[in-house]
C-alpha cells in the first residue's frame, strides 16, 4: 500500500511539471497569471459554472496595477524617515 501510494505522488508530480512549463512561457508575469487563473476559477466556483458573460470581473485589479506603476501616485510615496524633525 505503501509503495502505491509513494507512486501515485511521483506521477503526481510529473503531471504537474507541465503546469509549470505553461506558467514559464505563457507569462509575462507569472503573478498576475496565477491570480488571474485563481479569480477566474473562483468567479466559475461562485457562480456554479455559470459567470455572467456581459462584464469583466478583472477591471478593478488592472486599474489598481496600473496606480501601483505610476510614479507619484497616491500611496506610492514612502515616507523619509531619515530626516530630523523641525522641533526646537
Amino acid at each position: 500500500t505503501w509503495g502505491m501510494l509513494a507512486l501515485w505522488f511521483v506521477d503526481r508530480r510529473a503531471d504537474l511539471l507541465g503546469a509549470s512549463k505553461v506558467l514559464q512561457m505563457a507569462a509575462l508575469d507569472p503573478y498576475e497569471f496565477i491570480r488571474d487563473a485563481y479569480l477566474q476559477k473562483r468567479l466559475y466556483d461562485v457562480y456554479n459554472g455559470n459567470p455572467p458573460l456581459d462584464s469583466e470581473p478583472f477591471d478593478e485589479f488592472d486599474e489598481m496595477d496600473e496606480l501601483e506603476e505610476e510614479p507619484g501616485a497616491p500611496g506610492t510615496e514612502s515616507p523619509n524617515l531619515l530626516q530630523p524633525s523641525d522641533q526646537s
